[in-house]
């Protein structure tokens, strides 16, 4: 009986939706390259609602810090889900670096968060693009589910 009532006001999450985020910073996780990380509660909201997502780093952030040091910007109890960093590949796109994290793990579910258009070959699978004047909203994340959920089919 408690357990009905607390489930009304507790939404539980959703353990249906599984793969892997490639994750960008500035232009996804705030506008432009601000740093404030202001759309970093909308990212969050996505993890707690499908906490079998991974995210995997493809950010230029990592080139300057440590897998343990890019997780210290995420909430405590979602610091789990952030799993490793792609590859600087010199002279290679970000596409590059991710097609081989991919092969290097087995990964065939992914979503790609970017806001540079410019670092993808034309027509790449499973890109979203954010508005980098804005970063992640609301709105994107029913798109980026949605890509998430047709790869499950």
């Amino acid at each position: 009986m408690l357990f009905d009532k607390l489930a009304r006001w507790l939404p539980l999450p959703d353990r249906t939706l599984q793969g892997t985020v490639f994750l960008d910073f500035d232009g996804v996780l705030h506008p432009g390259f601000d740093n404030t990380f202001s759309c970093l509660p909308v990212f969050e909201r996505l993890l707690k609602k499908y906490p079998q997502l991974q995210v995997v780093i493809s950010s230029s952030w990592r080139e300057a810090r440590t897998l343990d040091e890019l997780r210290q910007i995420f909430h405590v109890r979602l610091r789990q889900s952030i799993v490793g960093l792609t590859p600087i590949l010199p002279g290679s796109n970000r596409q590059a670096e991710i097609r081989q994290y991919c092969e290097a793990h087995g990964i065939r579910r992914y979503v790609i968060l970017d806001d540079g258009e410019e670092l993808f070959p034309r027509n790449c699978p499973n890109l979203y693009l954010t508005n980098p004047a804005t970063g992640l909203t609301a709105a994107d994340l029913r798109h980026i589910i949605a890509i998430l959920r047709r790869q499950s089919r």
